[in-house]
């Protein structure tokens, strides 16, 4: 019978070997997995930032076919808002406070996260643009601002401000 030396001291590297392969598959499964997380997380703010532009746009949208019944008093600077946008103990009050009127109500399908605020821009006694085609004597254009803003930060969610100018035309007060 004969026995063979060489196969005695093999035993040991294969263990080592196997050993080195196993930590390097771990490391390369550990770095995927945090590069996935990391992806996850990029999606959930992707998706908290789209939220809250649609809110702030269905803000804007809410308030602009009832922007006739509105009637900003007062001069440029003046503004109506949501009775909650005045607050400024909020964590993200709307820009330029100092609403005229909180008086604004939005639908029912609207919480405290969103805000609204009509801003006059300009006085009446501006002339109409050109392509309106009406003459100065007889109109004149009031320009304003809507600012919607959507704050849903405490749940950790997004934070939106939009911004939308428009103007009414308006007959003239010195015919």
């Amino acid at each position: 019978m004969t026995h063979v030396s060489g196969s005695s001291t093999q035993r040991g590297v294969a263990l080592v070997v196997a050993m080195v392969i196993l930590v390097a598959v771990t490391v390369v499964s550990l770095s995927s997995l945090t590069v996935s997380l990391l992806e996850v997380r990029m999606a959930e703010n992707e998706e908290a930032r789209m939220v809250a532009f649609q809110e702030a746009q269905a803000g804007v949208e809410a308030i602009t076919p009832t922007i006739d019944s509105f009637a900003v008093l007062g001069g440029v600077g003046s503004a109506n808002c949501t009775p909650d946008s005045a607050d400024s103990s909020r964590p993200d009050p709307l820009p330029a406070l100092g609403c005229s009127a909180p008086d604004i109500i939005l639908p029912t399908e609207f919480d405290s996260r969103t805000s609204v605020m009509i801003r006059r821009l300009s006085p009446e006694t501006q002339c109409p643009p050109e392509f309106l085609e009406t003459s100065c004597s007889g109109f004149g254009i009031a320009s304003y601002g809507i600012v919607s803003n959507y704050d849903d930060t405490a749940n950790r969610g997004g934070r939106s401000t939009i911004t939308q100018g428009f103007a009414v035309l308006l007959p003239s007060l010195n015919p």
